[in-house]
């Protein structure tokens, strides 16, 4: 376990150098056209200004224009944007494989626009992000204690990708902030570092700590077992700084949605950490959703 984080942080470290000149770049066109992204590697309070560069709105209303047209394009709120389909075109013909796969798809339209999901807003920032930086990231999971699809737009400072031999993204390394207290909620008590357990005890559940999310695939696994450790994906999550701790879990609720732009054309990648069963095999703009549970060892 310990070997495993080692390689991981090893690897984001290399990943942060081989896009420092990029990062110049997209806090430049953060300072005109999205300044409350315009924070790319520069340290300062929640809610500090950042529109000294600002001189009318025309940036950003072009920007907000953009987004809202491919958004309408795209997931227009008034019709259904998406239909869901087996991968066996014949077998989708007869009438009780079409009526389930007309349930599936109310049942997917009613999570996705289920308030609790923040789909609406969330997404939004993606369509921002992609018109501004080229690259949104959009989390999809399953949130605690609901069931309900749960969405999260991820500054892109905090993301970093890597691309398989197909030139799709497969690993995301995620650094986010949580609470003490969220973080209890998320990977159990018995799971956490010194330090968050001690905020936690002393009544400080509020403080913030920086955890790290690393999805990639697994290269050894057995293909005849569908287990937390035989999965397509994994997911580690790791404390920053102090005792590290190593999670595995046996979902992809998780995933992440990857909009760029490249060669003019909009395209889509998708890391999916587990196998959908037979649900949901396909659908429309490539969003998977996986049928799992989380297991934290």
């Amino acid at each position: 376990m310990d070997n495993d984080v080692k390689q991981s942080l090893t690897r984001l470290q290399g990943l942060k150098s081989a896009r420092d000149t990029w990062e110049g770049h997209w806090q430049e066109l953060a300072e005109y056209f999205l300044p409350r992204r315009a924070n790319f590697g520069i340290a300062g309070p929640p809610g500090a200004k950042r529109t000294e560069k600002q001189f009318d709105g025309t940036p950003m209303l072009a920007a907000r224009n953009l987004a809202a047209a491919i958004d309408g394009l795209l997931k227009p709120k008034n019709t259904r944007w998406f239909n869901v389909r087996l991968q066996d075109g014949h077998a989708g013909e007869r009438d009780d494989v079409r009526r389930w796969l007309q349930h599936a798809e109310n049942i997917l339209f009613q999570a996705l626009y289920d308030p609790r999901a923040r789909f609406v807003q969330y997404s939004s920032e993606v369509d921002m992000d992609l018109v501004v930086f080229g690259t949104g990231v959009l989390y999809v999971g399953e949130a605690i204690g609901t069931g309900s699809l749960s969405f999260r737009a991820h500054h892109l400072k905090n993301s970093y990708l890597a691309v398989g031999e197909d030139g799709n993204v497969d690993t995301l390394f995620l650094s986010q902030k949580l609470t003490a207290r969220q973080a209890e909620k998320r990977f159990g008590r018995a799971n956490l570092g010194a330090k968050t357990l001690e905020a936690l005890d002393e009544n400080d559940p509020d403080t913030e700590f920086e955890f790290i999310r690393v999805c990639q695939p697994r290269f050894e696994r057995d293909l005849r077992r569908a287990d937390n450790a035989n999965l397509p994906f994994s997911a580690i999550d790791i404390r920053s700084l102090f005792r590290p701790f190593l999670t595995i879990l046996l979902w992809a609720a998780a995933l992440v949605v990857f909009f760029a732009v490249t060669g003019g054309r909009l395209e889509k990648w998708i890391i999916q950490a587990g196998e959908f069963g037979d649900i949901i095999r396909y659908m429309i703009f490539s969003m998977y959703f996986s049928a799992s549970t989380a297991t934290v060892w």
